[in-house]
C-alpha cells in the first residue's frame, strides 16, 4: 500500500521541557515508519532552552525561528518549510501515545476523507486538583464517537492534533492571524475547508493527551475561557450560518421570534452573570472554593458557574469587536 508522505509542524514558544516531551514520545511512536518525512519545529522568539532541546533530540526535526508572529502565524510558516503531501499539526504540549502514528496512517487511508481530527484529553501527568479532577470529568462527555463532521460545531475539532492535505491547506489560505489571541483560528480553518468540499473525519481513537499549565491556576484558566470566547463571538460573525449550533449564542442573544418566559429567564440569568461584578464575584468565589473541604458537587457548581461567567463576558466582548467585522459568507 502507497505511504502517506507526512510532515509533523509543531509551533512553540517558552515551553522547552514540555517540548522535549513532545518531540521524544512523537519519535517514538513513529519508529521504524518511513513516510513521516520530517518534524518542523518552529519557535516563536523563545527565550529558553528550546533551540538547545531541538539540536540535543536531533533526528529528522527541523528548526525555523520566526519573530512573534503568533501560533497561527507559526503553523502556517511551518506548512511552507514542510516538505512532504501532508502536515500533522501538534502542540508542543501534546504527547501522543506509542501507537499514534501507526493509528493515524491506518485511519487515514481507511475512512477516505481529506483531513483527520484527533481528540485530546487531559494527560494523566498532570497533579491532582478538585478542578483538574473537575475538567476529567467534563471530558468523558466530549465526543467518543468517530464520524465525518458536519460542522467544527459538533465536537473537539483543534489544529493541536490534525492531519491535513498540504495543498488544501494553502489553497485554503492557512491559519487567519487575525483571532483574538489565536482563538479559533483553527475551527474557522475547518469549517473553510468544509465549505470548499473537503471532509474532515473525526477519530478518537487517535487520542493525545494535553498537558495545560493553566490547569494549575482556576483562576489563569478562566481568564482562558475570557479571551476564548471573544474569538468564538469573532468566529460566529464570519460563519453567520453556526449560529443555531453555539449553545453560547443561544444563551445570550434572543431568537428573532421573541423569547418564552423560560428561556428568557436563563437569557437574562447569563446576560447577568456576564457583568463585572458577578464575572469576578463568581471567579473569586471559586478560586477559594478550591482551597476547602467542600464535596465535589458543590466545588463543580462553583467551578462551572464561574467559568459560564468569563464565558458569557467574552462573548458580549467578542460580539462587540466582531461588531467591526463582515461576515465571509
Amino acid at each position: 500500500m502507497t505511504s502517506i508522505p507526512i510532515s509533523a509542524v509543531i509551533p512553540t514558544f517558552n515551553r522547552a521541557s514540555q517540548l522535549r516531551s513532545t518531540l521524544i514520545a512523537l519519535l517514538n511512536s513513529v519508529a521504524g515508519h518511513s513516510s513521516l518525512g520530517e518534524v518542523v519545529v518552529v519557535d516563536d522568539g523563545s527565550t529558553d532552552e528550546t533551540r538547545s532541546v531541538v539540536k540535543q533530540i536531533g533526528q529528522g526535526i527541523r528548526y525555523l525561528r520566526t519573530d512573534r508572529v503568533g501560533q497561527a502565524g507559526a503553523r502556517n510558516q511551518g506548512v511552507r518549510l514542510a516538505n512532504s503531501t501532508h502536515v500533522l499539526f501538534l502542540d508542543d504540549d501534546i504527547t501522543v501515545p506509542e501507537d499514534y502514528y501507526q493509528r493515524l496512517v491506518d485511519t487515514y487511508r481507511l475512512v477516505g476523507c481529506d483531513w483527520v481530527a484527533g481528540r485530546v484529553i487531559t494527560s494523566a501527568a498532570m497533579p491532582s486538583s478538585p478542578f483538574i479532577s473537575y475538567i476529567r470529568h467534563s471530558e468523558r462527555e466530549t465526543m467518543v464517537r468517530p464520524k465525518r463532521l458536519e460542522s467544527v460545531m459538533e465536537g473537539t475539532f483543534t489544529a493541536a492534533n490534525l492531519l491535513v492535505e498540504k495543498k488544501q491547506f494553502l489553497e485554503l489560505g492557512g491559519f487567519r492571524t487575525d483571532y483574538h489571541r489565536s482563538c479559533c483560528e483553527d475551527m474557522d480553518l475547518g469549517e473553510r475547508a468544509m465549505m470548499a468540499g473537503m471532509s474532515i473525519w473525526y477519530a478518537p481513537e487517535l487520542t493525545v493527551e494535553h498537558y495545560d499549565p493553566n490547569l494549575l491556576d482556576f483562576r489563569r484558566f478562566a481568564i482562558r475561557q475570557y479571551h476564548g470566547c471573544i474569538g468564538h463571538a469573532q468566529f460566529l460573525a464570519r460563519f453567520p450560518r453556526l449560529h443555531a449550533r453555539s449553545a453560547l449564542h443561544a444563551k445570550i442573544t434572543p431568537p428573532a421570534g421573541g423569547d418564552g418566559v423560560r428561556s428568557g429567564l436563563g437569557r437574562g440569568l447569563h446576560r447577568l452573570m456576564a457583568t463585572a461584578p458577578a464575572r469576578f464575584a463568581l471567579l473569586w468565589g471559586a478560586v477559594l472554593c478550591e482551597r476547602a473541604p467542600l464535596p465535589d458537587a458543590a466545588q463543580w457548581l462553583l467551578f462551572r458557574a464561574s467559568i459560564s461567567s468569563q464565558m458569557a463576558a467574552g462573548f458580549v466582548r467578542g460580539r462587540c469587536l466582531a461588531s467591526l467585522s463582515r461576515p465571509i459568507e
